[in-house]
C-alpha cells in the first residue's frame, strides 16, 4: 500500500472523530491525562497514543521507556508545547466513576522523578497509558478490547499490580510498587510535592502579570501625558 492510501485511509476513517485541540494549545491542571496521537495532523486522531500525567498546570510527568526499562521524567507542560506543538491531543479529566486516588497518584509519580532504569516498561502490556491509569486511579484499565491501540492487559511482571486505595500510604518509605509474583519495586525517598512545586510557579506567574501590568500602564500614562502635553502647545 502507497503512503498516499495510507494517508486517505487515516484521513477517512478519523472523518467524524471531530477536531482536536493540539499540543500547542493545550491547558492542563492537576490529575489530567493527556493523550497525545502520534500523527502531526490535527484533523486526524488515532492510535498509536501517548500518554502523560499532569502533576499540576506547568508540570507533567513524561513517561518513556528504552530497553525494557522506564525512564520517568517530570517536565514543563510548555516544553512539550514547543516540541509537539502540532500534534493532536486529548485531555481525559479523572472519572470519578472509576473511583480517583490523583493525590495518591502524584506522590508515587513524584517517587518515581529519574528513576530511571528500575521499573520495566513494555510496549503494549506495560506502557505509558498504564503508568497514567495507575497515578491517576490506583489501578489499570488496559484490555484486549483496546487491541489496536497497543492498550493491552498489564503483563505479570508489570509493577502495577498493587492496587492503591485512599487508605494507602504510599509517602511510607517501605512503600513500593509490586508484580503479580509480588516482587518489590522501591520508590525514591526523598521527593518534592508537586502540588506545592505548582502554587510556587502560579505565584511566579502572577508577579510576572502583575509586572507586566505595571509597565505597560507606565506606558500609556507616559504617552497620555506627551499627547496632553503636545495638545496644549
Amino acid at each position: 500500500m502507497s503512503c498516499f492510501a495510507v494517508v486517505l485511509f487515516c484521513l477517512l476513517l478519523s472523518r467524524g472523530m471531530g477536531t482536536k485541540m493540539t499540543y500547542g494549545s493545550v491547558c492542563v491542571d492537576t490529575g489530567d491525562v493527556i493523550k497525545v496521537s502520534y500523527f502531526s495532523c490535527r484533523q486526524i486522531f488515532l492510535p498509536p497514543y501517548h500518554a502523560a500525567f499532569a502533576l499540576n498546570r506547568h508540570h507533567i510527568m513524561h513517561i518513556g521507556g528504552r530497553g525494557g526499562k522506564l525512564r520517568p521524567q517530570i517536565a514543563f507542560v510548555r516544553m512539550f508545547r514547543n516540541l509537539w506543538t502540532k500534534f493532536p491531543v486529548e485531555v481525559l479529566k479523572p472519572d470519578p466513576a472509576r473511583k480517583p486516588v490523583v493525590e495518591k497518584g502524584l506522590i508515587i509519580a513524584a517517587r518515581m522523578n529519574r528513576l530511571f532504569d528500575a521499573l520495566p516498561f513494555r510496549r503494549l502490556t506495560c506502557n505509558c497509558r498504564h503508568y497514567t491509569d495507575y497515578f491517576v486511579y490506583g489501578k489499570t484499565f488496559g484490555s484486549w478490547k483496546t487491541f489496536g491501540e497497543g492498550y493491552w492487559p498489564i503483563d505479570a511482571r508489570c509493577p502495577l499490580h498493587r492496587e492503591i486505595t485512599n487508605e494507602t500510604d504510599v509517602t511510607a518509605p517501605d512503600f513500593t510498587l509490586l508484580d503479580k509474583y509480588g516482587k518489590p519495586y522501591r520508590l525514591l525517598s526523598n521527593w518534592t510535592n508537586p502540588i506545592e512545586d505548582g502554587a510556587r510557579l502560579d505565584e511566579v506567574e502572577k508577579a510576572k502579570k502583575r509586572s507586566k501590568e505595571k509597565y505597560e500602564r507606565s506606558i500609556r500614562e507616559y504617552e497620555e501625558g506627551l499627547i496632553k502635553i503636545t495638545t496644549e502647545v
